[in-house]
């Protein structure tokens, strides 16, 4: 389709959020997931030692996994069904690719921020589908980039509205969550609103992760909004006739 699909903002956004709800495993799994890094990254809420540096690294990785397996359900997930938990995963193999390719990509995409700011943000546009694309199993490594070039070439502009909706509906409120957080009110109280907090950010986050499918899905042009690891284009085409 060469990306010539045009995305809708409002219709990325239902559909995400629609898929949203009906996959509560995946969205539980992955916030417990980031649950037990919280405990594990902020002593002053456990009171256990800061973490070491393999601790952090650790961290880092379980995160970026968990936000794979999470990508990797949501590439499961339709306007039609459910999706269990048992498709919140993704194997091993793929998350080291992507982990890998988002080292190589995180240099020239941070060389753009630090200059003009522009060339960062369009890079990170346009190498937008990388996550999905290996996820998913159609495209593995610096194949990954050059296919998601293609797919978001009519839609940069598109993508950019979406993400600055999410960031601009969400900030104000994250931060006065946060800035309550923070505050030196009674403990209980603190406590709470931390704990708001932390479950506002990781529910945000999940969702942020149906958003990248649904727009990857749409993307592919597919009726069904949806790639899964196997399909054939004949099998997509059989899908699409029969809706």
């Amino acid at each position: 389709m060469n990306g010539a699909e045009k995305l809708g903002v409002g219709e990325v956004l239902t559909t995400a959020f629609r898929r949203f709800t009906l996959a509560p495993g995946p969205v539980i799994a992955y916030i417990i997931g980031l649950a037990a890094i919280e405990w594990l990254m902020y002593p002053t809420v456990t009171g256990h030692a800061p973490p070491s540096l393999a601790i952090f690294f650790i961290a880092a990785l379980a995160s970026m996994w968990l936000g794979c397996a999470l990508v990797a359900a949501a590439l499961k997930t339709d306007d039609r069904r459910k999706v269990g938990l048992a498709s919140f995963y993704v194997p091993i193999i793929l998350f080291l690719q992507v982990v890998i390719i988002s080292i190589v990509i995180a240099v020239p995409i941070a060389l753009g921020l630090l200059l003009l700011i522009v060339p960062g943000v369009y890079l990170s546009l346009m190498w937008s589908q990388m996550l999905p694309l290996i996820v998913s199993g159609r495209k593995t490594f610096f194949a990954s980039l050059g296919e998601s070039a293609r797919l978001t070439k009519n839609n940069r502009g598109r993508l950019f509205l979406i993400f600055a909706v999410l960031v601009l509906a969400t900030f104000p409120l994250q931060v006065a969550v946060q800035m309550m957080a923070d505050s030196d009110g009674p403990a209980a109280a603190v406590s709470g609103v931390r704990v708001a907090a932390f479950l506002w950010t990781a529910l945000f986050s999940a969702y942020w992760g149906f958003v990248v499918a649904t727009i990857y899905g749409k993307l592919q042009g597919y009726a069904s909004d949806v790639t899964e690891p196997g399909d054939t284009p004949n099998h997509r085409l059989d899908a699409s006739q029969a809706t």
